[in-house]
Order: C-alpha cells, then sequence, then structure tokens
C-alpha cells in the first residue's frame, strides 16, 4: 500500500499537456491522509521487509562482491539492459524520467500514467541509462549492503520528487517517527510522542509519521530492486550458498575505464549510488574556488584583452540595454560598460568574500569534536559562521538569477519565440497573457519544441516561476538544464557565452547550498533554531558583505557612466587583430586599442575614487596577480630572414683580389675553440755548441698565471618535450618568434584537452561551458612541471555546433596560459 496518490487531482481541460502539470505539481505525489493506527502497521511491515532484504544482500556481498564486480563489468551493454529488464519490466529507460514532463514535447498530450510511474517519481535514480553505465550498479550495491539502513534515512525522501503537502518536522506536542540510532525492526521507524524522545533527537531529528512512511517505502523498494540485481548475477549458484560460503575480504572500488574525461554530472550521478557523503570542506572550496577563479579571469580579460572587452560589452548591450532605444548613442554604450563593469566587480567580490569566510573556518573534525552530543549543536561560533554563510549563499542568488531574468527573453535564441512586453490595451490576447501583459515571458504558438524546453526549464533558473522553483528545487532543475545542454543540440545552441556565465553561477552556488544544507545532523540543528534569522547574524552579513557590496556597485555604475574615454567603441578603437598575421599595421592597431582600454580603465578609476572606491586597492585584494602588471604587445621589429649554412665558395684566379683588402679574421677567445684558447708558453731552447750562456731573466720568467674564469652564466631551464600532436597544439597557443609572422590557426577541442593533460592540468567538465584544469600529481605532468593552481576555460560556442577553437581564442587563451603559469613557446620541444 502507497503511502501517496494521485487520486485528489483530476485532469483539468486548462492543463492537458504533460509541460504544464508538471510545472503545476500535478504530476508529482502528494500525501494521504492517514491516521497513526494505519501508519504503524504499515511502518512495521515495510521495516521487517528492509531488514530482511539487507540481511540476504550483505551476506551476498561479503561472500560474493568480487564475483559481482567481475561478471558485471564483463557484460556488454546488452547483456546488462536484458538483467535490469528481468529484475524489473516497468524500469524507467530514461536518466530522471520524474523530469520527462519537460522532455520531447512533439508528444505533449500523453496522459500521465504513460509519461512516468508512480516509483519513478520516488526513486528517479533507478533507471536503464545510469544504471547501464560504467559501474554505477556495482557502487549502489556496495554502498546498500555494506551499510545500515539508517545511514540513508535522512536522504532518501530528499532525493525523491515530490508534490505539494508533505510536512517534514513534526509538532513538538505531536507523534514522530524517528531513525537516528534505530537498528532493529522493531525499533526502525516506529512512531513514538515527540515528548518521549531522546533529547538529542526531538523534533528536529525526527519527522511526521506519514513522511516517515515514505521513507519507508523508498528503501523498501530499493533493496528489493538490489536484491534481485544481485541474485540476478550470481544467476548459477545455489541460494543456500549466500549464507555458507566463506567470507571474502571486500574488494577495492572499481575504477573507471571508458576513457572519458571527468565531469560534474558523473560526479552528480554517482552521487545518487554512493553513500551519503560527509560535507567536507575541501569538496566546498573546490567549487568556491571554481567561482572565484571564473570570475577573476573575467575581470582580468576586461583588463587586458580590448578584444575581450569590445565581445562583453556588446553582449551586455543587446541583453541588458533598454529594449526601447531606436538609435544607439554614447550615453547607451556608457551606461552599458559600466552595468558591466559592476556586475563584474560585485561577482569578483561575492566570490573573494564567500572564499574568505571558507579559509576562516576550523577544520570540522575539530568542529565536530567540540559539539554538543546532547543536543546535536555545534560550538556557538561556529555555527555563527556556518549561518551567516548559509545566508551569503542564498542572498548570492540574487544577481545571476537577476541577469537571466533580464538577458534570457533579449536573447537570441528564444527573442523569436517569446512576445515583448506591450500595452494591455492594444492586446491580441485581450489581456489574458499567461505573465501579464508587461512580462517579457508570454510565449509564441509557434515556438520550437527546443525552445520549450529552455524556454520551461530556465524560467525557474531565472526565478520567473517561483513557485516551480520551490516544487522541483534549485538543484534538480539545475542538473536536468545540464542535462539538456549535454543530450539537446539544437537546445543548448539557443544559449549563448554570456547565458552559460550565469548559469554556471547559478548551479555553483546551487551545489554549495547543498553542500552547506548535507552537514547532517547539525545543519538541520541550527535552522531549526531560526539562526539564519538571528539579526546579530543580519547585523554581520548587512555590515561585512551586503552594504560594501552595494557600495561597490553605486560607485562603478555612476562612475562608469561619466566615463567620457570609451566614446563609441565600434569606431575600430577597440579593435584588436589579434586573429591576423602579425604585421606592422596589426600591431599598431593592437597597442592602439589597448591604449584606449587603458585609458578606460584609469579615468573609471578617477571616477570610482570620488565615491569612496580605490579601484586599484580593491583589485589588489582580490586578484591574485598585481593588477598594474596588464599585458602589452611588443613594438613591431622587422625581422631578418636568417641566413642558411656558410657555403664553400669555387676558386676563380680573381679570388686573391677580392679577398686581399679584406681585415683579418679575429682569432677567438671562447672556450669553443680550443686551439685558440689554451695559453702559450715559450721553451728555451739550450745551447750545444760554443761557451754556455745564462738563459735570460725573460726566458726565465714563470708561466703567466691562468686568468680567472668567470661566472658561468645560469644554464638555461631544459625544454619540456612533447609529443608531436601536443607541441602543435601549443605552438598555436604560444607562437614562438618564427611562427608569430604567420597567420593564427584554429585547433580542435579535443586536442587543447589532451595537451593540457598532457602538461599536468587534468580536465573536468563543470556546468554549461565551463571547464576547470586542476593540477595533477608532480610526476604525472610532462618535464616534472609545478603547478600550484588551476585555471578554468569557457568551451566556445564553435565547438558546440561542431567546429574548432577560433583563432582569436587561442591567442588569447594563450596569453592567459602565459600569464598565469609563466609558459613560453621556447620552453616546449618536440619529441
Amino acid at each position: 500500500m502507497s503511502s501517496y496518490t494521485y487520486e485528489a487531482h483530476e485532469e483539468e481541460p486548462s492543463k492537458p499537456c504533460k509541460c504544464c502539470r508538471l510545472a503545476s505539481g500535478l504530476d508529482l505525489p502528494v500525501p494521504k491522509s492517514l491516521e497513526n493506527e494505519q501508519i504503524r502497521p504499515l511502518a512495521q511491515a515495510f521495516s521487517h521487509s528492509i531488514f530482511a532484504d539487507w540481511t540476504r544482500l550483505n551476506a551476498i556481498l561479503k561472500r560474493f562482491e568480487a564475483l559481482i564486480q567481475k561478471r558485471w563489468l564483463k557484460k556488454s551493454a546488452k547483456q546488462r539492459r536484458e538483467t535490469l529488464l528481468a529484475v524489473q519490466p516497468c524500469i524507467p529507460l530514461v536518466h530522471r524520467p520524474d523530469f520527462e514532463g519537460f522532455r520531447n514535447f512533439n508528444n505533449r498530450r500523453l496522459g500521465r500514467e504513460r509519461i512516468c510511474s508512480s516509483h519513478a517519481h520516488l526513486t528517479p535514480y533507478i533507471n536503464l541509462e545510469d544504471l547501464m553505465q560504467g559501474h554505477n550498479l556495482l557502487l549502489f550495491l556496495n554502498s546498500r549492503g555494506r551499510n545500515l539502513p539508517v545511514l540513508f534515512a535522512s536522504t532518501e525522501a530528499d532525493k525523491a520528487h515530490l508534490g505539494y503537502g508533505w510536512i517534514t518536522q513534526p509538532e513538538r506536542d505531536g507523534y514522530a517517527m524517528a531513525f537516528y540510532g534505530k537498528q532493529t525492526p522493531k525499533q526502525y521507524g516506529s512512531v513514538t510522542k515527540v515528548a518521549f524522545l531522546p533529547r538529542r533527537i526531538g523534533a528536529v531529528q525526527s519527522y511526521t509519521p506519514i513522511y516517515g512512511l515514505l521513507i519507508l517505502e523508498i528503501q523498501q523498494s530499493i533493496y528489493g530492486f538490489l536484491l534481485k540485481c544481485a541474485q540476478a548475477v550470481l544467476h548459477d549458484l545455489n541460494p543456500a550458498d549466500y549464507k555458507l560460503a566463506p567470507h571474502k575480504q571486500e574488494p577495492p572500488p572499481p575504477k573507471d575505464s571508458t576513457g572519458s574525461w571527468a565531469s560534474i554530472s558523473k560526479h552528480t550521478i554517482e552521487a545518487y549510488y554512493r553513500t551519503p557523503h560527509e560535507t567536507s570542506l575541501d569538496r566546498m572550496k573546490l567549487l568556491v574556488d571554481s567561482g572565484r577563479l571564473s570570475a577573476e579571469d573575467h575581470v582580468s580579460l576586461l583588463r587586458e584583452d580590448p578584444g575581450y572587452f569590445l565581445e562583453n560589452l556588446k553582449d551586455w548591450h543587446e541583453y541588458f540595454g533598454l529594449p526601447t532605444t531606436s538609435k544607439v548613442t554614447i550615453e547607451a554604450w556608457q551606461s552599458a560598460a559600466a552595468d558591466m563593469v559592476a556586475n563584474s566587480l560585485d561577482c569578483l567580490y561575492t566570490w573573494t568574500w564567500i572564499a574568505d569566510t571558507f579559509a576562516g573556518m576550523r577544520p570540522l573534525s575539530v568542529q565536530i569534536a567540540a559539539a554538543n552530543r546532547n543536543t546535536l549543536r555545534l560550538n556557538p561560533g561556529d555555527e555563527f559562521v556556518w549561518a551567516v554563510l548559509s545566508s551569503a549563499v542564498g542572498i548570492a542568488f540574487n544577481l545571476p538569477m537577476g541577469n537571466l531574468r533580464i538577458s534570457l527573453p533579449r536573447s537570441s535564441g528564444l527573442r523569436g519565440a517569446l512576445h515583448p512586453a506591450h500595452d494591455p490595451a492594444t492586446c491580441w490576447t485581450k489581456s489574458k497573457c499567461a505573465f501579464g501583459c508587461e512580462s517579457e515571458w508570454n510565449g509564441r504558438f509557434t515556438t520550437s519544441p527546443a525552445q520549450l524546453r529552455v524556454f520551461h526549464i530556465f524560467r525557474m533558473l531565472a526565478n520567473v516561476d517561483d513557485a516551480g522553483l520551490a516544487l522541483h528545487g534549485i538543484r534538480p532543475i539545475v542538473q536536468e538544464a545540464h542535462y539538456l545542454l549535454e543530450h539537446d543540440a539544437e537546445a543548448s545552441q539557443l544559449l549563448d557565452s554570456c547565458l552559460l556565465t550565469n548559469f554556471f553561477d547559478i548551479a555553483v552556488l546551487a551545489d554549495l547550498e547543498h553542500c552547506i544544507s548535507s552537514f547532517h545532523p547539525y545543519s538541520k540543528a541550527w535552522v531549526a533554531a531560526g539562526l539564519e534569522d538571528d539579526p546579530y547574524v543580519r547585523a554581520e552579513l548587512n555590515l561585512d558583505y551586503i552594504t560594501k557590496s552595494e557600495v561597490l556597485v553605486h560607485a562603478a555604475c555612476h562612475g562608469g557612466r561619466a566615463v567620457t574615454s570609451l566614446g563609441n567603441p565600434l569606431d575600430s578603437r577597440f579593435s584588436y587583430p589579434v586573429d591576423k598575421r602579425r604585421t606592422a599595421e596589426t600591431v599598431k592597431q593592437m597597442q592602439r586599442a589597448e591604449s584606449a582600454l587603458k585609458d578606460f580603465w584609469a579615468e573609471l578609476t578617477v571616477r570610482m575614487d570620488k565615491y569612496g572606491i580605490k579601484l586599484e586597492n580593491m583589485l589588489r585584494c582580490h586578484l591574485s596577480k598585481d593588477p598594474l602588471d596588464v599585458h602589452a604587445t611588443s613594438d613591431w621589429a622587422e625581422i631578418e630572414e636568417r641566413a642558411g649554412p656558410p657555403k664553400t665558395p669555387l676558386r676563380s684566379p680573381h679570388a686573391a683580389n677580392l679577398t686581399e683588402n679584406l681585415p683579418p679574421t679575429p682569432t677567438s677567445t671562447t672556450t669553443d675553440n680550443l686551439k685558440t684558447s689554451l695559453p702559450h708558453f715559450s721553451k728555451p731552447k739550450p745551447k750545444t755548441r760554443g761557451p754556455p750562456q745564462h738563459p735570460s731573466p725573460a726566458s726565465c720568467s714563470p708561466p703567466p698565471s691562468p686568468k680567472t674564469p668567470e661566472p658561468e652564466a645560469q644554464a638555461p631551464r631544459p625544454k619540456i618535450l612533447l609529443p608531436h600532436r601536443h607541441h602543435k597544439t601549443l605552438s598555436a597557443l604560444l607562437p614562438s618568434a618564427s611562427t608569430r609572422p604567420h597567420a593564427p590557426r584554429e585547433i580542435a577541442w579535443d586536442d587543447l584537452l589532451q595537451a593540457l593533460n598532457a602538461l599536468g592540468l587534468a580536465p573536468e567538465e563543470l556546468y554549461g561551458s565551463v571547464w576547470v584544469f586542476r593540477p595533477k600529481g608532480e610526476a604525472e605532468g610532462a618535464g616534472g612541471l609545478v603547478l600550484t593552481r588551476s585555471i578554468q576555460i569557457h568551451e566556445p560556442k564553435e565547438v558546440r555546433r561542431g567546429g574548432k577553437v577560433p583563432a582569436r581564442i587561442c591567442r588569447r587563451l594563450g596569453g592567459r596560459l602565459r600569464r598565469v603559469f609563466g609558459w613560453e613557446a621556447g620552453g616546449f620541444g618536440c619529441v
């Protein structure tokens, strides 16, 4: 018997399509009205079934886990599919079947029974697409079979996709179902009064009876499914051997042998099948560093690269400019530049503030050791820092969500799919627009399926549909958006780099928020105590973060609008022909563009100083390099052709006449010529005839003392030898003196990943179009390079459309590698 029902929802004529039903929550599980007398026998039945299946699964894994791993890894994709279908014939076919309503809009009129089964909403990670890949099923078996069910009780319902009406925390004078510390079928899932629970559990670490019954139902279906999977793989063994065979040592976890690059999507999928990871500061610091490095690189490129500055300025004017502007004026460009700079500085300040907060935290082991074990609460000082950080992350969502809310309807991919804002008096729908006539989010009837999918997903990420965001959760929506970008090529091409940058910030913040909330059981304690709304927490947040951020944005906006050196950026003053062949004209134009960009930032610094912001000091505190160290193009110099090897001239009768007036060739005194470098000593010849004569003093003088050797110059750094393919890629990124005059060329994206991986930078795909390259061990890199920091690279839209990395981006990326790691073209050689 299920603890939820669909009977409360009837088909509404106004919402017959699956996307509208899912967006409004009509297809999601809702709770039944069950009394405690009805819940208790159901809970006991579920509890006994859970422990019975877990006992058998644990016995099998203690004896045959290595055999299960060996057999499963040898199975082909077809054999894995047949095994899973034999275990559960109605298993969903695709990843996250609970979001199937937002996919395949060609069949929007399907009923709810043909879209997603009821159990798929409770366990959306049990599907063919995910369990057939790699070793996900093996991870699932190991985590569930080797650990008690109580370890997963607090996360079961969090992974489910539920509708409205679920109440998690019980009232203090009501009944509750507790799992913490319960390890027997009789105690596990028992319904008792909150007043009778231990103090460390209470109403905070327990659940309402109906919500606890849902957790038991989810676990009962999971352990039953896994037990059948293990028995299907060991189909030829006698069931009596499951408990009679001797125990074996637990095998090491299987390694991924697919050869694909690491990605955040793979990590997210595997997290569903692993044990609930304990909150790790290292994991959170990696997420924060990803956001901080992205913001830092963005600001650095805006200050150093005129081409990057102009591209972002055009995008900002197109996406965030006034829609009613019919003629582009200098004031409009100044306003766009001011808003762009203010947004980038605010983003940099936010991520740096969060990173500094993490740096000031004590290690988790120290915090847990100092926690109160009776109340399951941290030390007040540690709890205060966590509450401030959690509130700051919630506030940080406003910036990228606000950018998406404004820019997405004006983007090139969705501009034709949405109606512009209009007067209700002239509305063609007679003022019946879904989001109001003044909104830019009203769709047209001619919208394509790809545009509809992007519209529904990113409308919630932009917080236009706040009810849908609260219903589905921001992290599942982020994961569905990333799945869309990976598997729907048509939909991914609708989003430009500017939109993907904001999506990346939202995704990283969502992961960070999830890591903070998963700090069980301590995170529930400070949330239940209302610490995030504490006046001291709010005062600290306002004084140290919000106020300074507002002052910075105010100074950048008002100071940037007064900058007169920007002029009209389209009059070639910011033209940066880095993708052209290096000539005197291109070098002169590049220096002119760099000078114009330098003048803009210099005037902006003066303007912001009037509002109390020292821009150089602010950048010096938030950038990892000196803000005054800005790259400049070197002057043009005529490159002389190198003479070939000297050829022996033919002897002719006139050869003596041609060389008789030439000066004598100087003798080399270096150590290259050993004959001329050796000292000459005169040896006196003894007289054999006549009277002997005494040698002259000059002939008897001691030999001259050798000259003091000059200190040898420092040996040049040996070149790092790379295969021809990688050396060719680096030559395109870091042109040498001999290849610089030639026109830049494109490179393949996979060649770039392979080359940086060979140099010791392991690539990992993050959200959107962002790739992070983190240093590997020193012994794993080429030539023993010592790398101390990571770097982020946005995958260009040309690559997402099947092309190569453009030449201008290659040169821009090469400049970043030169400034971050100090790499030069002369430091690499070909094997």
